[in-house]
């Protein structure tokens, strides 16, 4: 039996974990033609729940857009337009087709260098692409009066760099009569996509169901590695099992990377905190960028939560070991911090990337 755990890529059977929940509530909205914010942090896992989720739909077209990366609206309108194309063919139909709906772009097709298959390429004119957006768009419209639709835009907090102020105002208008197609709108900063949909100025506001999406529970967690690990004859004590759940405080990719390693080296030749330092040390090039990107502020706030566990953070020893003199200045850079979606605020703090935060507490 090859090695299920995957922590690169996207997860699919059998290294998917459960989320049977959140499969059964996307799908009901989708059915239902319910737009839906989903959102979590990165590495959560929420782009395989998507990939599921679209992959069991019955009855329902969907339609993928991936955004990350994207910069200006003719981007923006490329994605959709590869997406279209994905699930049509043959190509030269869709290329005849493609010209007939959407008069304002011209085509080009080219085969992917990597992988042979083909690739639609719009052309544009310049100037306002809200004539081209409309088109696409009513596009779509016009596709889901013979079958639902599904539209699942990933990385949406994207469009909010695109430099053009009136974007979001014109894509509201263009989808929000759309009432056999759910559109869902996933991403993992945080901040920025609960500005764009609850904030009564924003144009999204109301425009979608919030979707957090929750930590996979430790029993489920539990439940599926025992049995992977049983069925390749390599059986793994429940302990040493809800030890790495703990340890990577119920985050999807870190679980699957613990366990992918466990698999392959055995709990015998390699203890947990042999196996953390190693993660930890293939992680430092990427922990120390993103450290060296804050403020000094900033540095003191993470290791003033990770020290402290998120608990008594404002008391002047704690303050101070850190190297802060007043509580404003923690203030400051922790609210700093929230806005990155680096840290969270639930209660009490805490640091988004559970083995970032194991890296900073190995700081001297």
């Amino acid at each position: 039996m090859e090695n299920p755990f995957h922590f690169t890529g996207i997860a699919s059977a059998p290294s998917f974990c459960n989320r049977a929940k959140e499969c059964s509530d996307l799908t009901h909205y989708i059915r239902n033609s319910q737009n839906v914010l989903l959102y979590s942090h990165r590495r959560f896992g929420k782009t395989s729940l998507l990939h599921k989720v679209l992959g069991e739909l019955d009855g329902v077209t969907p339609y993928y857009i991936d955004l990350y990366g994207t910069t200006t609206v003719e981007e923006f309108i490329t994605s959709v337009v590869q997406s279209l194309t994905r699930t049509l063919s043959p190509i030269e139909r869709t290329m005849a087709w493609l010209r007939e709906k959407l008069t304002r772009l011209t085509f080009q097709f080219s085969l992917d260098p990597v992988n042979g298959l083909p690739v639609v390429s719009p052309s544009f004119h310049g100037g306002d692409q809200g004539p081209v957006l409309t088109e696409l768009f009513h596009l779509l419209h016009s596709l889901s009066e013979k079958e639902r639709l599904v539209v699942a835009f990933d990385e949406f907090q994207e469009v909010t760099a695109y430099g053009d102020p009136a974007f979001e105002k014109k894509l509201r208008k263009e989808i929000q009569g759309h009432g056999r197609i759910a559109y869902i709108f996933s991403g993992s900063q945080r901040h920025l996509l609960s500005s764009m949909f609850s904030d009564t100025n924003r144009a999204f506001y109301k425009l979608a169901a919030s979707y957090p999406l929750p930590k996979i529970s430790t029993d489920h967690f539990l439940s599926w590695a025992k049995e992977l690990f049983e069925k390749g004859n390599k059986p793994l004590p429940d302990t040493v099992i809800r030890e790495v759940v703990e340890r990577c405080e119920n985050h999807p990719m870190y679980v699957q990377e613990f366990l992918y390693h466990l698999w392959e080296e055995g709990l015998g030749n390699l203890g947990l905190d042999a196996l953390e330092a190693t993660i930890l040390e293939r992680r430092a090039i990427e922990f120390i960028n993103l450290f060296k990107a804050m403020t000094p502020n900033q540095k003191k706030a993470v290791k003033l939560v990770a020290q402290c566990q998120g608990k008594k953070l404002f008391s002047s020893q704690n303050l101070q070991r850190v190297g802060f003199t007043t509580p404003s200045q923690a203030t400051r850079a922790l609210n700093s911090l929230l806005t990155r979606d680096e840290v969270v605020h639930n209660g009490s703090w805490s640091i988004a990337d559970p083995l970032f935060k194991r890296w900073i507490l190995r700081l001297r």
